[in-house]
């Protein structure tokens, strides 16, 4: 099996999310989300343009589903450095990956190394 170097033009595992998971809970229901996972503070200091994405997002549920940080020029994300913790734990390469990359048709081989 070909290893998978990085995420460049792929963006499957943030094509259903709507929104980095976890946070509008934070945003609305703090007691709702586990504090031990460091999102609350994450959210706490968002930029003002990501947390205002997340909120446009929520008031249009006919909007794509793909995760609001997702710039689906680059297919990365917007705001990396604030991204929620299960992003941060998600194994490139783990099974997670494969399955979100066969489910939108990433080829693993087309992954460029850096």
């Amino acid at each position: 099996m070909l290893k998978i170097i990085n995420c460049d033009d792929c963006g499957a595992c943030c094509a259903e999310m709507n929104t980095p998971p976890g946070y509008s809970a934070v945003l609305f229901n703090p007691t709702f989300w586990p504090a031990e996972y460091g999102d609350h503070e994450r959210v706490a200091s968002l930029p003002l343009d990501a947390k205002q994405a997340i909120l446009d997002k929520l008031d249009n549920p006919d909007a794509d589903e793909v995760c609001c940080w997702l710039d689906m020029q680059t297919l990365q994300c917007r705001w990396y450095d604030h991204r929620p913790q299960i992003c941060r734990d998600f194994e490139r390469g783990g099974e997670s990956c494969r399955v979100w990359r066969a489910e939108f048709n990433v080829d693993v081989v087309t992954i460029r190394q850096r």
